[in-house]
């Protein structure tokens, strides 16, 4: 047996994901930004489909497993992080959400900038200190639900 897994924005068709439910695992599904006028902001669209997509695939029953990536400035405030994690906590009362990875900014990314010749985006390094990743690994511990920090 193969299991098949799908890493996602949640910005395709909802058609898509109708054709790809059947045959896949897994969903690793980004949430970026929870409030939809920041993320048009950053991302240039609101996140009306993402929910509708994720909503979708927690109510068609898949498994599911939900990534938010962690940039100082952008989606680490108090409010990001919390509306996001009470949205998914309500969303798995309805379906396979097996739990939610955060993802701290990192540097490893670069390199491949480097070698196509681009310029990497982001200038000042926004990574987190250990000292901060242990501080935000005690507050996800307060919840109850599986979160997991992913250290790179």
């Amino acid at each position: 047996m193969i299991n098949t897994a799908v890493e996602t924005q949640g910005t395709t068709p909802l058609a898509n994901y109708q054709k790809l439910a059947p045959v896949t695992d897994t969903f690793l599904f980004d949430i970026k930004q929870i409030d939809s006028n920041h993320h048009k902001t950053l991302f240039g669209i609101g996140n009306e489909g993402v929910r509708r997509n994720l909503e979708w695939l927690v109510d068609s029953g898949v498994n599911v497993i939900v990534r938010m990536p962690l940039i100082r400035g952008y989606n680490d405030s108090w409010e990001a992080i919390t509306g996001a994690i009470d949205y998914v906590q309500k969303l798995a009362k309805r379906g396979n959400i097996r739990r939610i990875d955060i993802l701290p900014y990192h540097q490893l990314g670069r390199k491949k900038y480097e070698r196509l010749e681009m310029p990497y985006p982001i200038v000042e390094d926004p990574s987190y200190s250990v000292e901060e990743l242990d501080k935000l690994e005690a507050f996800f511990a307060q919840f109850d639900f599986d979160i997991r920090l992913v250290r790179h």
